[in-house]
């Protein structure tokens, strides 16, 4: 779980991300990711992206031990849509100053999980799984609420997010390179590696007792 494969640390070094090469750039302005992202429909489902998230158990461990959304669930969800907005619609350099400051946030968050498997938060693989929600959230969004994406659009839209991956640090091989190989990855992972812990039911409990 917390073994590092060949390319996942391709285009960072310790904390951070090098460079701003033509692919580890955001969306232009006139793309179709900064167009859906924002779109507030979006944000209809992002309760479900925060139990996605915390059923990885890298993710769900991480976020049991080290973050405060028992507390303030809101607040946690609403300062990673922050921060995805800082790195969809932010400048090159605004980008790859939040990708830095994120993996420079996350790099001490270890610890043992609750069958008693050590993880670290920079695990490539459930770093990978977060940014697979954040691509696959706003289109159950649009096809749910308003107009899927589909054919040079979908292409696009995804081409664009693997920007948005390489900016926040994930290696090429974690980033399917077209929508039909995202969307058999996206399966597999849920499928084989989600599952029940804490913090999913916590999350659930949370969104099922909004603090008044």
């Amino acid at each position: 779980m917390t073994t590092t494969g060949p390319g996942d640390h391709h285009g960072t070094t310790g904390g951070g991300v090098r460079g701003t090469p033509r692919s580890r750039r955001p969306p232009p302005p006139d793309g179709v990711a900064r167009e859906v992202f924002g779109d507030l429909r979006c944000l209809l489902l992002a309760p479900r992206l925060l139990v996605l998230q915390v059923a990885h158990p890298v993710v769900g461990a991480g976020v049991a031990d080290h973050s405060d959304f028992r507390s303030d669930p809101w607040g946690r969800l609403l300062r990673t849509l922050l921060s995805l907005t800082t790195v969809v619609h932010g400048t090159p350099e605004e980008s790859l100053a939040e990708a830095r400051r994120l993996r420079r946030l996350h790099a001490a968050m270890t610890g043992t999980d609750g069958s008693g498997r050590p993880y670290r938060a920079l695990d490539p693989g459930a770093y990978a799984w977060v940014h697979a929600t954040l691509v696959m959230g706003p289109l159950d969004a649009m096809a749910l609420f308003g107009t899927p994406l589909t054919g040079e659009r979908l292409e696009t839209y995804h081409r664009e997010m693997r920007g948005v991956g390489r900016i926040w640090g994930v290696a090429e091989h974690r980033l399917p390179p077209d929508p039909v190989a995202f969307d058999t990855r996206y399966t597999e992972t849920v499928i084989r590696e989600l599952g029940d812990n804490r913090a999913v039911r916590d999350v659930l409990d949370a969104l099922a007792h909004p603090a008044p």
